[in-house]
């Protein structure tokens, strides 16, 4: 099964290391939406005019919560000329799209599951579920096995440091330094964090083991264990032995959600259940990662 990944970042990065041989679509000009609607286009248009087993696999996304509505609107739209051009090839055997759990049920303050109505509170959350929505209508008429993984905070050493987001590589880097760190959120937020390799090695193990199955599965991908902030700042400090100077804040305008709480009830054949590494390991692995990165600039 041949396999293209939409995107190179935390999640695309993580599930590409996971299937030798794939390609992957980098180098995306995201701040324009022309040129990136464009770029992706044909980037898909060729891997589709090899013929063969096929899967694409969208880990794409620029967006964040307390991103505009105009931006959102855009990625969506090159979600759906990726979509179209997959359709004027002659389709794939199977597609991955990549949604956000804290998005999608950010209004619910209790246990979530993939039964749970979801409730976003803000833009970024709304624009997830369109493209939830556009990709299943989707699979529907074209009869395409798809998988929609609603995933939860996700950490490790490929975040994107000039994004304000990844509390906890922030966290990290700035304990590096030995600097103080401002987050703009209560301490008693909580999250659910998961290591983007596990993420990525059970969405791989689902792209490279095809069923035979036309389905539209929706599959909560998480640790299913949430934590505050103040207490992933505590064991960051213990793994690291170094202190976490972060200071927490309220900012009354934000529209992030208090709480994420996330438990799967469904299971999908072909994606392995479990191999969520211990918080305590993944900060580690992110933590010598930054320390590797930072011998290397010397």
């Amino acid at each position: 099964m041949r396999a293209l990944i939409v995107g190179e970042g935390q999640l695309g990065g993580a599930v590409r290391d996971q299937l030798p041989g794939s390609d992957g679509i980098g180098g995306t000009p995201w701040s324009d939406p022309e040129r990136a609607r464009e770029h992706v286009a044909a980037s898909v248009a060729g891997f589709m005019d090899v013929p063969g087993p096929r899967c694409v696999l969208w880990c794409a996304g620029a967006g964040i919560v307390g991103s505009s509505e105009t931006a959102l609107a855009h990625e969506s739209s090159i979600l759906r000329s990726v979509l179209e051009t997959v359709d004027r090839h002659g389709g794939v055997d199977r597609f991955f799209l990549a949604s956000s759990a804290g998005g999608v049920y950010g209004g619910n303050l209790g246990l979530c599951n993939e039964a749970t109505p979801p409730r976003p509170v803000s833009e970024y959350g709304r624009s997830k579920l369109l493209q939830e929505a556009m990709v299943t209508d989707w699979a529907k008429a074209t009869g395409t096995p798809t998988l929609i993984g609603r995933i939860s905070n996700l950490y490790g050493p490929r975040q994107n440091l000039l994004k304000p987001q990844g509390f906890i590589s922030h966290l990290l880097a700035a304990m590096q330094r030995q600097r103080s760190f401002v987050y703009t959120l209560p301490a008693s937020t909580l999250r659910d964090f998961v290591y983007a390799d596990d993420v990525g090695a059970r969405v791989a193990s689902w792209a490279a083991n095809p069923t035979g199955r036309s389905s539209i599965d929706v599959k909560i991908l998480a640790a299913d264990q949430s934590l505050s902030l103040a207490h992933v700042a505590a064991v960051a400090s213990r793994v690291t032995r170094r202190p976490a100077r972060v200071l927490f804040t309220c900012n009354p305008l934000s529209v992030q959600p208090a709480a994420v709480r996330l438990r799967s009830s469904v299971v999908v054949p072909g994606l392995p259940e479990h191999g969520n590494r211990p918080l305590e390991h993944g900060l580690w692995q992110t933590w010598q990662n930054l320390l590797r990165a930072d011998r290397a600039r010397r």
